[in-house]
Protein backbone atom coordinates (compact mmCIF):
# COMPACT_ATOMS: atom_id res chain seq x y z
CA UNK A 1 0.00 0.00 0.00
CA UNK A 2 1.43 3.13 -0.96
CA UNK A 3 3.33 5.15 2.10
CA UNK A 4 2.71 7.45 4.47
CA UNK A 5 6.04 9.14 2.52
CA UNK A 6 4.42 9.71 -0.38
CA UNK A 7 0.79 10.48 0.61
CA UNK A 8 0.48 14.17 2.27
CA UNK A 9 -1.77 16.33 3.01
CA UNK A 10 -1.50 20.06 5.21
CA UNK A 11 -3.51 20.62 8.30
CA UNK A 12 -5.93 22.79 7.33
CA UNK A 13 -7.12 20.10 5.08
CA UNK A 14 -7.25 17.77 7.36
CA UNK A 15 -9.53 20.10 9.60
CA UNK A 16 -11.94 20.88 6.31
CA UNK A 17 -12.01 16.97 5.81
CA UNK A 18 -12.96 16.47 9.14
CA UNK A 19 -15.59 19.42 9.44
CA UNK A 20 -16.97 17.41 5.87
CA UNK A 21 -17.15 14.40 7.41
CA UNK A 22 -20.22 16.17 9.64
CA UNK A 23 -21.57 19.32 8.44
CA UNK A 24 -23.44 18.16 5.45
CA UNK A 25 -25.95 15.87 6.70
CA UNK A 26 -25.67 17.35 10.17
CA UNK A 27 -27.50 20.77 9.16
CA UNK A 28 -30.36 19.31 7.82
CA UNK A 29 -31.32 16.66 10.19
CA UNK A 30 -29.55 18.36 13.51
CA UNK A 31 -31.89 21.19 14.01
CA UNK A 32 -35.52 19.36 13.38
CA UNK A 33 -33.89 16.19 15.63
CA UNK A 34 -32.81 18.25 18.45
CA UNK A 35 -35.86 20.82 18.93
CA UNK A 36 -38.19 17.68 19.14
CA UNK A 37 -36.24 17.19 22.66
CA UNK A 38 -35.07 20.66 23.42
CA UNK A 39 -37.79 23.00 21.50
CA UNK A 40 -36.30 26.22 21.95
CA UNK A 41 -33.28 25.76 24.08
CA UNK A 42 -31.75 23.21 21.04
CA UNK A 43 -29.06 25.71 20.72
CA UNK A 44 -27.96 25.15 24.16
CA UNK A 45 -28.02 21.38 22.71
CA UNK A 46 -25.75 22.06 19.90
CA UNK A 47 -23.50 23.41 22.48
CA UNK A 48 -23.24 20.58 24.52
CA UNK A 49 -22.89 18.72 21.74
CA UNK A 50 -19.65 20.54 20.66
CA UNK A 51 -18.24 19.81 24.13
CA UNK A 52 -18.51 16.28 23.30
CA UNK A 53 -17.22 16.45 20.19
CA UNK A 54 -13.71 18.46 21.90
CA UNK A 55 -13.59 15.20 24.25
CA UNK A 56 -13.52 12.89 21.60
CA UNK A 57 -11.16 14.97 19.48
CA UNK A 58 -8.43 15.31 22.85
CA UNK A 59 -8.85 11.50 22.86
CA UNK A 60 -8.07 10.91 19.44
CA UNK A 61 -5.63 13.09 18.92
CA UNK A 62 -3.39 11.66 22.43
CA UNK A 63 -3.18 8.28 20.32
CA UNK A 64 -2.65 9.78 16.75
CA UNK A 65 0.41 11.50 18.87
CA UNK A 66 1.32 8.22 20.43
CA UNK A 67 1.45 6.60 16.77
CA UNK A 68 2.46 9.58 14.26
CA UNK A 69 2.47 6.87 11.28
CA UNK A 70 -0.15 4.54 11.81
CA UNK A 71 -3.97 4.56 11.26
CA UNK A 72 -6.45 3.13 14.43
CA UNK A 73 -6.64 0.02 12.70
CA UNK A 74 -2.74 -0.82 12.73
CA UNK A 75 -2.00 0.76 15.76
CA UNK A 76 -4.84 -1.50 17.89
CA UNK A 77 -3.18 -4.84 17.11
CA UNK A 78 -0.16 -2.54 19.20
CA UNK A 79 -2.03 -1.61 22.38
CA UNK A 80 -4.91 -4.57 22.86
CA UNK A 81 -2.87 -6.91 21.16
CA UNK A 82 -3.35 -9.26 18.25
CA UNK A 83 -6.85 -10.73 18.09
CA UNK A 84 -8.43 -8.44 20.32
CA UNK A 85 -6.79 -5.28 18.08
CA UNK A 86 -7.46 -6.97 15.06
CA UNK A 87 -11.09 -6.81 15.95
CA UNK A 88 -11.04 -3.69 17.18
CA UNK A 89 -9.63 -2.28 13.89
CA UNK A 90 -12.32 -4.00 11.96
CA UNK A 91 -14.90 -2.13 14.14
CA UNK A 92 -13.66 0.70 13.22
CA UNK A 93 -13.21 -0.18 9.54
CA UNK A 94 -17.30 -1.17 9.44
CA UNK A 95 -17.89 1.71 11.97
CA UNK A 96 -17.07 3.58 8.73
CA UNK A 97 -19.03 1.83 6.11
CA UNK A 98 -21.78 2.16 8.29
CA UNK A 99 -21.78 5.45 8.33
CA UNK A 100 -21.10 5.30 4.43
CA UNK A 101 -24.19 3.57 3.04
CA UNK A 102 -26.14 5.91 5.83
CA UNK A 103 -24.99 8.59 3.71
CA UNK A 104 -25.86 7.49 0.65
CA UNK A 105 -29.15 7.13 1.62
CA UNK A 106 -29.89 10.89 3.65
CA UNK A 107 -28.31 11.65 0.00
CA UNK A 108 -30.96 10.17 -2.13
CA UNK A 109 -33.97 10.51 0.51
CA UNK A 110 -32.84 14.09 0.05
CA UNK A 111 -32.62 14.24 -3.87
CA UNK A 112 -35.81 11.71 -5.03
CA UNK A 113 -37.50 14.63 -2.31
CA UNK A 114 -36.82 17.93 -3.62
CA UNK A 115 -34.76 17.51 -6.83
CA UNK A 116 -35.51 14.41 -9.02
CA UNK A 117 -38.85 13.29 -7.97
CA UNK A 118 -39.71 11.25 -10.41
CA UNK A 119 -35.74 9.37 -11.00
CA UNK A 120 -35.26 6.56 -9.60
CA UNK A 121 -33.37 5.90 -6.45
CA UNK A 122 -31.44 3.37 -8.12
CA UNK A 123 -30.15 5.71 -10.49
CA UNK A 124 -29.11 8.32 -7.68
CA UNK A 125 -27.41 5.96 -4.89
CA UNK A 126 -25.41 4.18 -8.36
CA UNK A 127 -24.19 7.72 -9.70
CA UNK A 128 -23.58 9.11 -6.45
CA UNK A 129 -21.61 5.92 -5.47
CA UNK A 130 -19.60 6.13 -8.53
CA UNK A 131 -18.57 9.62 -8.43
CA UNK A 132 -17.06 8.93 -5.07
CA UNK A 133 -15.59 5.88 -6.14
CA UNK A 134 -13.82 7.79 -9.06
CA UNK A 135 -12.06 9.80 -6.27
CA UNK A 136 -11.34 7.24 -4.20
CA UNK A 137 -9.33 5.80 -7.22
CA UNK A 138 -7.32 9.12 -7.39
CA UNK A 139 -6.63 9.17 -4.04
CA UNK A 140 -6.45 11.46 -1.01
CA UNK A 141 -4.49 13.86 -1.61
CA UNK A 142 -6.80 14.72 -4.91
CA UNK A 143 -9.49 14.44 -1.69
CA UNK A 144 -8.31 16.75 0.51
CA UNK A 145 -7.76 19.44 -2.13
CA UNK A 146 -11.04 18.78 -3.77
CA UNK A 147 -12.62 18.63 -0.26
CA UNK A 148 -10.92 22.45 0.57
CA UNK A 149 -12.46 24.16 -2.57
CA UNK A 150 -15.71 23.19 -1.92
CA UNK A 151 -15.32 24.08 2.21
CA UNK A 152 -15.27 27.28 1.50
CA UNK A 153 -17.88 27.75 -1.33
CA UNK A 154 -19.66 25.90 1.30
CA UNK A 155 -18.75 28.32 4.11
CA UNK A 156 -19.17 31.16 2.15
CA UNK A 157 -23.04 30.16 1.27
CA UNK A 158 -23.94 28.96 4.55
CA UNK A 159 -22.85 32.37 6.13
CA UNK A 160 -24.45 34.21 3.25
CA UNK A 161 -27.99 32.35 3.84
CA UNK A 162 -27.64 32.66 7.67
CA UNK A 163 -27.35 36.54 7.32
CA UNK A 164 -30.51 36.87 5.45
CA UNK A 165 -32.21 35.08 7.53
CA UNK A 166 -31.58 37.20 10.57
CA UNK A 167 -33.89 40.00 9.41
CA UNK A 168 -36.77 37.48 9.79
CA UNK A 169 -36.23 36.04 13.17
CA UNK A 170 -38.26 36.33 15.77
CA UNK A 171 -36.13 36.56 19.14
CA UNK A 172 -39.02 35.37 21.27
CA UNK A 173 -39.26 32.16 20.13
CA UNK A 174 -35.95 31.22 21.80
CA UNK A 175 -37.50 32.62 25.08
CA UNK A 176 -37.88 31.97 28.13
CA UNK A 177 -34.33 29.96 28.04
CA UNK A 178 -34.85 26.93 30.50
CA UNK A 179 -38.46 27.51 31.21
CA UNK A 180 -39.92 25.32 29.17
CA UNK A 181 -37.55 21.87 29.63
CA UNK A 182 -35.77 20.54 31.89
CA UNK A 183 -32.13 20.35 31.53
CA UNK A 184 -32.69 15.78 31.06
CA UNK A 185 -34.46 16.85 27.84
CA UNK A 186 -31.53 19.08 26.57
CA UNK A 187 -29.05 16.85 27.32
CA UNK A 188 -31.20 14.15 24.82
CA UNK A 189 -31.40 16.83 22.47
CA UNK A 190 -27.43 17.08 23.06
CA UNK A 191 -26.98 13.32 21.75
CA UNK A 192 -27.66 12.89 18.04
CA UNK A 193 -25.40 16.14 17.09
CA UNK A 194 -22.75 15.11 19.82
CA UNK A 195 -22.72 11.94 17.84
CA UNK A 196 -22.29 13.41 14.73
CA UNK A 197 -19.44 15.77 16.35
CA UNK A 198 -17.94 12.74 18.03
CA UNK A 199 -17.58 11.60 14.33
CA UNK A 200 -14.07 13.61 14.60
CA UNK A 201 -12.64 10.97 15.76
CA UNK A 202 -11.79 10.05 12.23
CA UNK A 203 -8.71 11.56 12.45
CA UNK A 204 -7.06 8.09 13.65
CA UNK A 205 -7.26 7.25 10.52
CA UNK A 206 -6.26 10.91 8.23
CA UNK A 207 -3.19 11.78 10.82
CA UNK A 208 -0.61 9.47 9.46
CA UNK A 209 -1.22 11.22 5.83
CA UNK A 210 -0.53 14.35 7.12
CA UNK A 211 2.52 16.72 6.85
CA UNK A 212 2.61 17.61 10.17
CA UNK A 213 0.78 14.79 12.41
CA UNK A 214 1.92 16.74 15.61
CA UNK A 215 -0.70 19.19 14.56
CA UNK A 216 -3.46 16.95 14.78
CA UNK A 217 -4.98 17.83 18.31
CA UNK A 218 -4.86 21.59 16.95
CA UNK A 219 -6.56 20.73 13.49
CA UNK A 220 -9.39 18.71 15.41
CA UNK A 221 -10.14 21.42 17.72
CA UNK A 222 -10.47 23.70 14.89
CA UNK A 223 -12.50 21.63 12.76
CA UNK A 224 -14.52 21.41 16.53
CA UNK A 225 -14.88 25.53 16.97
CA UNK A 226 -16.37 25.39 13.40
CA UNK A 227 -18.81 22.81 13.57
CA UNK A 228 -20.67 23.68 16.89
CA UNK A 229 -20.47 27.73 15.56
CA UNK A 230 -22.51 26.65 12.34
CA UNK A 231 -24.55 23.87 14.35
CA UNK A 232 -25.61 26.56 16.71
CA UNK A 233 -25.99 29.67 14.36
CA UNK A 234 -28.50 26.74 11.95
CA UNK A 235 -30.50 25.93 15.18
CA UNK A 236 -30.71 29.37 16.33
CA UNK A 237 -31.70 30.72 12.75
CA UNK A 238 -34.48 27.65 12.05
CA UNK A 239 -36.09 28.71 15.87
CA UNK A 240 -36.09 32.12 15.14
CA UNK A 241 -37.82 31.81 12.02
CA UNK A 242 -40.08 28.77 12.14
CA UNK A 243 -40.60 27.89 15.68
CA UNK A 244 -39.33 24.80 18.00
CA UNK A 245 -42.79 23.07 16.83
CA UNK A 246 -42.74 23.40 13.64
CA UNK A 247 -38.45 22.95 13.54
CA UNK A 248 -38.98 19.77 15.01
CA UNK A 249 -41.78 18.57 12.37
CA UNK A 250 -39.97 18.79 9.34
CA UNK A 251 -37.69 16.64 7.86
CA UNK A 252 -35.23 18.76 6.07
CA UNK A 253 -35.94 22.26 8.22
CA UNK A 254 -32.59 23.91 7.50
CA UNK A 255 -33.50 23.40 3.65
CA UNK A 256 -36.75 25.00 4.37
CA UNK A 257 -35.09 28.33 5.39
CA UNK A 258 -32.89 28.38 2.47
CA UNK A 259 -36.30 28.65 0.74
CA UNK A 260 -37.85 31.22 2.47
CA UNK A 261 -34.51 33.72 1.84
CA UNK A 262 -35.53 35.82 -0.75
CA UNK A 263 -32.06 38.33 -0.97
CA UNK A 264 -33.55 41.05 -3.19
CA UNK A 265 -36.20 41.22 -6.12
CA UNK A 266 -33.77 40.18 -9.07
CA UNK A 267 -32.96 37.05 -7.15
CA UNK A 268 -36.10 35.44 -5.57
CA UNK A 269 -34.87 32.04 -5.16
CA UNK A 270 -31.44 30.19 -4.00
CA UNK A 271 -32.17 27.46 -3.37
CA UNK A 272 -30.78 25.78 -6.57
CA UNK A 273 -27.89 27.03 -6.01
CA UNK A 274 -27.89 25.53 -2.01
CA UNK A 275 -28.68 22.19 -3.61
CA UNK A 276 -25.62 22.54 -5.60
CA UNK A 277 -23.26 23.15 -2.88
CA UNK A 278 -24.70 20.56 -0.65
CA UNK A 279 -24.40 17.77 -3.41
CA UNK A 280 -20.92 18.49 -3.54
CA UNK A 281 -20.74 18.56 0.23
CA UNK A 282 -22.14 15.07 0.12
CA UNK A 283 -19.97 13.63 -2.51
CA UNK A 284 -17.03 14.46 -0.49
CA UNK A 285 -18.99 13.40 3.08
CA UNK A 286 -19.85 10.12 1.35
CA UNK A 287 -15.56 9.93 -0.42
CA UNK A 288 -14.32 10.48 3.27
CA UNK A 289 -16.41 7.43 4.65
CA UNK A 290 -15.87 5.41 1.72
CA UNK A 291 -12.07 5.81 1.59
CA UNK A 292 -11.59 5.16 5.36
CA UNK A 293 -13.62 1.81 5.24
CA UNK A 294 -11.72 0.80 2.64
CA UNK A 295 -8.63 1.50 3.42
CA UNK A 296 -9.46 0.13 6.94
CA UNK A 297 -10.40 -3.19 5.79
CA UNK A 298 -7.24 -3.33 3.35
CA UNK A 299 -5.12 -2.49 6.49
CA UNK A 300 -7.05 -5.37 8.37
CA UNK A 301 -6.05 -7.66 5.97
CA UNK A 302 -3.00 -6.46 5.50
CA UNK A 303 -3.50 -5.87 1.33
CA UNK A 304 -1.31 -3.91 -0.72
CA UNK A 305 -3.90 -1.85 -1.82
CA UNK A 306 -7.36 -0.78 -0.85
CA UNK A 307 -8.48 -0.15 -4.39
CA UNK A 308 -9.36 -3.40 -5.67
CA UNK A 309 -11.89 -3.18 -2.75
CA UNK A 310 -13.39 -0.01 -4.01
CA UNK A 311 -15.70 -1.50 -6.86
CA UNK A 312 -17.29 -4.23 -4.39
CA UNK A 313 -17.49 -1.95 -1.52
CA UNK A 314 -19.62 0.25 -3.80
CA UNK A 315 -21.75 -2.24 -4.74
CA UNK A 316 -22.26 -3.74 -0.93
CA UNK A 317 -23.05 -0.20 0.37
CA UNK A 318 -25.75 0.48 -2.69
CA UNK A 319 -27.51 -2.84 -1.68
CA UNK A 320 -27.44 -1.96 1.89
CA UNK A 321 -28.65 1.72 1.66
CA UNK A 322 -31.53 0.38 -0.57
CA UNK A 323 -32.49 -2.51 1.75
CA UNK A 324 -32.45 -0.94 4.99
CA UNK A 325 -35.42 1.99 5.42
CA UNK A 326 -38.58 1.58 3.52
CA UNK A 327 -39.18 5.07 3.71
CA UNK A 328 -37.56 9.10 4.67
CA UNK A 329 -40.02 8.39 7.97
CA UNK A 330 -37.71 5.26 9.20
CA UNK A 331 -34.67 7.16 8.08
CA UNK A 332 -35.46 10.56 10.39
CA UNK A 333 -36.31 7.81 12.73
CA UNK A 334 -33.67 6.01 12.90
CA UNK A 335 -31.47 8.93 12.41
CA UNK A 336 -32.99 10.07 15.57
CA UNK A 337 -33.05 7.04 17.83
CA UNK A 338 -30.76 4.11 16.29
CA UNK A 339 -27.61 5.99 14.82
CA UNK A 340 -26.54 8.44 17.77
CA UNK A 341 -25.76 5.27 20.39
CA UNK A 342 -24.35 3.16 17.28
CA UNK A 343 -21.81 5.94 16.30
CA UNK A 344 -21.51 6.74 19.84
CA UNK A 345 -20.64 3.04 20.51
CA UNK A 346 -17.30 3.71 18.55
CA UNK A 347 -16.46 6.92 18.17
CA UNK A 348 -16.71 7.23 22.70
CA UNK A 349 -16.61 3.95 23.80
CA UNK A 350 -14.12 2.42 21.93
CA UNK A 351 -11.76 5.37 21.44
CA UNK A 352 -11.91 5.71 25.20
CA UNK A 353 -11.13 1.79 25.64
CA UNK A 354 -7.85 2.17 23.02
CA UNK A 355 -7.17 5.62 25.05
CA UNK A 356 -7.39 3.82 28.39
CA UNK A 357 -5.41 0.66 27.19
CA UNK A 358 -2.91 3.21 25.65
CA UNK A 359 -2.76 4.64 29.02
CA UNK A 360 -2.34 1.03 31.02
CA UNK A 361 0.35 -0.06 28.50
CA UNK A 362 2.57 2.39 29.68
CA UNK A 363 2.33 2.40 32.75
CA UNK A 364 2.98 -1.43 32.59
CA UNK A 365 5.99 -0.44 30.93
CA UNK A 366 6.93 2.27 33.47
CA UNK A 367 6.50 -0.77 36.29
CA UNK A 368 8.74 -3.03 34.69
CA UNK A 369 11.42 -0.72 34.05
CA UNK A 370 11.15 -0.10 37.64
Amino acid sequence: MKGTDQIKISGLQTAFLLVYTIMPTAILFVPGITSKYSKNDAWISTILAGCMGFGVAYLASILTRKYPSETVVQFSEKILGKWFGKAMGLIYALYFLYVGYFVQREFSDFMITFVLPKTPIEVVIATFTLLSAYGLYLGLEVLGRSNSVVAWIGFSALFFVIAFITKDMKLENLQPILQKTTWSEVFMGALAPGSWMSECAIIMMFAPYMDKPEKSLKMNFLAMTILTLILTLVVVSGIGVLGPELLGRLNFPFFNLVKYVEPAEFLERIDPIFITIWITGMVMKFSIYYFTGVLGIAQSFKLKSYRPLVLPTGLLLTALSLSSWENIIELKEFSRMVFPPSVLFVTVGCTFLLALGEWFRRLLKKENRG
